[in-house]
């Protein structure tokens, strides 16, 4: 049985800062409880070395849709047979997945999920964001009651989230 507390999810593991500030906490969190992350897409530069802390890493590789059900469900059973008590999303599409993967009940073992959002991001100006950004921030906000705590990586980061998905946001910012 693995005993998974804390699974991070997280878009890739290729350059970036999110992916470097995820690998640093796995990197000074060894010591303490398993872990585990899953992406959205395979590869990238950091996997090699999550996968080297002794982190397991499960890929959804969602570009292949026609293998997405069995990697959803090769995934339910990994941590179906775990301990899983915090779900860390990086970044919008890593908290949309942790969310989603939670509300369809695959990780609903452990009597208690603790949902964090890792908002690894600043709108200044959410017009000129992306549509993919602005349509996935736009769900963040309608998910929120099911997102524990939110961390930001800066006081405007947070202040400019808490305009779009309220004020009342249970936040940290490191």
């Amino acid at each position: 049985m693995h005993e998974f507390q804390v699974v991070h999810f997280i878009p890739s593991l290729s350059t970036g800062g999110a992916e470097s500030m995820l690998f640093k906490l796995l990197n000074a969190d060894q010591e303490n409880s398993p872990k585990a992350v899953v992406t959205m897409f395979p590869g990238g530069r950091f996997e090699r070395q999550v996968t080297g802390l002794g982190v397991q890493v499960v890929s959804l590789d969602v570009k292949r849709l026609s293998s997405l059900l069995h990697r959803i469900r090769a995934l339910n059973k990994i941590l179906s047979q775990s301990n899983v008590t915090v779900l860390c999303g990086w970044m919008y599409y890593g908290a949309i997945l942790a969310i989603f993967l939670k509300t369809l009940g695959i990780l609903t073992r452990a009597p208690t999920r603790v949902v964090v959002c890792n908002v690894r991001h600043s709108l200044s100006d959410l017009p000129k964001e992306k549509r993919r950004i602005r349509l996935a921030v736009r769900l963040i906000k309608l998910l929120r009651p099911l997102i524990t705590h939110f961390i930001f990586t800066s006081h405007i980061s947070k202040r400019e989230h808490c305009v779009l998905w309220g004020t009342s946001l249970p936040a940290s910012v490191i």
